[in-house]
């Protein structure tokens, strides 16, 4: 009964509820207001027609459109109000100028790391552009003197992770979507506390809407007492709002300026299989080491000024390194944000699967695309690339695994391959391509990384992590089921008549 109980009183559920009990109000208030009723109808009918005629004019994904159109002819009575509320990019005043300020203070701290890019362009013009895309949108640059490590299953990365902290000298910087009280997050929360009393700096930022269901509404409160500063990105409050959409699923760990790890692990148990009712997870990371650790460290800082404007000079957080001391290629952090209405994530995933000469691997959750991307991957498989998607085999949401599948016949049919880990779930985000291009971040190919939320990743040249990536691909493959049409027959296109209304959905899933 109290595990019963505490699933209905989680704050999901009562924000849900609150927010369902305005629509339900509303909606009472205008049938209660009898002759006014006819007259209120069609101006608010006339709104949608306005709202939709917007829409079509707008500079937005024709998929998007369409997730929001259909339904506002269908219900046009509320339709555009509903849009009004959830369908923009809304965010106050207060925080536009608190991130003006931050990216502002981000643009002349980073500058302009121009001996890596010269060096690059002499060696790879085409590589070179990319870096120069992803430098001027993200205002990240390209680095040289930097070494990397990559971890293949969150246990690794945990391992790792605690190794690290215990030498935090100076400061330690914590950024993710999702904290949980666990195994994990305990042990890390142990350190942290023993660091704070060494007179170290601790700060940790968590999203608000990743831990709606796993940690109290006050957990920063405490934190803070603990003497360990604590914000909260985009807090919840159950009423009409647009910022469900917009959520930070960065995962950054900073310290001293010297190591920096990001990745699709977060802080909760079931990254490092401890949680007994979740099922085997898969899940991917990266540690650096050098210079390319600044970065890092001045997309935390935005993302903590934006959210609660400090006056920290950001150079205060730079470590100097004196001499070149680490060789292992090429190294970019970057990072993609719903603001600047730039799709980072996406293009540089479609600039790595339309340069791929031989092959171009995948992890992701989810698989919920446009028709850009879509595009891409059938184009690169139809000129002879091997292009290949690894997918879970064991859903954590149930409706976007089937939205998922619902891809997988189009793209088989036109020669990308798909592979379904056999173990459990991969919520690992990577990409791989011929031996010398990969990324490892948190951007998975679905509208929600792709569009609105706040993210991160690092883009690999020729650096010792392409090699680590490619080995565990490899074996990842192994463990995986290869996908076949006729399975798609068995399992999948059986429910195709559905697939009408998840596709125009998938903007909104």
């Amino acid at each position: 009964m109290k595990k019963i109980l505490s699933k209905i009183f989680t704050r999901t559920v009562i924000t849900l509820t609150l927010v369902g009990l305005q629509f339900f109000i509303i909606a009472l208030q205008l049938t209660r207001l009898g002759t006014y009723y006819a007259q209120i109808s069609i101006i608010l009918s006339l709104f949608s027609f306005i709202v939709v005629c917007v829409l079509i004019c707008k500079n937005m994904n024709p998929a998007s459109k369409m997730a929001w159109i259909v339904p506002i002819l269908m219900f046009p009575m509320f339709g555009g109000v509903f849009y009004l509320l959830y369908g923009r990019a809304y965010y106050s005043k207060e925080f536009k100028i608190r991130y003006a300020k931050a990216e502002y203070a981000v643009r002349n701290a980073l500058g302009k790391e121009n001996s890596a890019y010269c060096k690059l362009k002499k060696e790879n013009e085409e590589i070179a552009n990319h870096s120069y895309y992803m430098e001027k949108v993200s205002r990240t640059p390209i680095f040289t003197n930097t070494k990397a490590e990559y971890y293949g299953m969150g246990e690794e990365f945990f391992e790792s992770l605690i190794c690290q902290l215990k030498k935090a000298e100076r400061f330690i910087f914590i950024e993710f979507f999702i904290i949980e009280e666990g195994h994990m997050w305990n042990s890390v929360l142990d350190i942290l506390k023993q660091k704070v009393d060494d007179g170290v700096e601790v700060r940790p930022l968590y999203d608000d809407v990743g831990c709606i269901d796993r940690m109290s509404y006050k957990y920063n409160v405490s934190l803070n007492e603990m003497g360990i500063k604590t914000l909260v990105f985009n807090r919840v409050f159950p009423v009409f709002s647009t910022l469900f959409n917009y959520r930070d699923h960065r995962k950054i760990v900073v310290i001293d300026g010297k190591v920096g790890l990001t990745g699709g692990i977060n802080l909760a148990d079931e990254y490092i299989n401890k949680a007994k009712d979740k099922p085997y997870w898969k899940d991917a990371a990266v540690m650096i080491e050098g210079e390319a650790v600044w970065s890092l460290t001045a997309m935390f800082l935005q993302m903590w000024n934006s959210t609660k404007h400090t006056e920290n000079t950001y150079k205060k957080y730079k470590y100097n390194f004196e001499q070149e001391i680490y060789n292992d290629g090429y190294i970019q952090p970057y990072k993609d944000e719903p603001l600047d209405k730039e799709l980072v994530g996406e293009y540089v995933y479609m600039n790595i699967i339309n340069n791929a000469k031989k092959y171009v691997y995948f992890y992701t959750p989810y698989l919920i695309i446009d028709y850009e991307l879509r595009t891409a991957l059938v184009m690169a498989a139809k000129r002879g690339v091997d292009v290949r998607l690894v997918l879970p085999g064991v859903p954590d949401k149930k409706l976007v695994y089937a939205l998922t599948q619902s891809y997988y016949p189009d793209l088989i049919s036109n020669g990308v391959k798909i592979y379904q880990y056999k173990k459990g779930f991969i919520h690992s985000k990577c990409c791989l391509s011929d031996d010398e291009v990969a990324t490892v971040g948190t951007i998975n190919l679905d509208y929600r990384s792709l569009y609105h939320h706040f993210e991160n990743g690092i883009y690999f040249y020729k650096s010792s992590v392409c090699s680590q990536l490619k080995e565990d691909m490899e074996k990842t493959f192994e463990e995986s089921e290869f996908i076949t049409m006729e399975w798609c027959k068995d399992k999948v296109l059986r429910y195709r008549l559905f697939w009408p209304i998840l596709k125009l959905l998938s903007p909104m899933v």
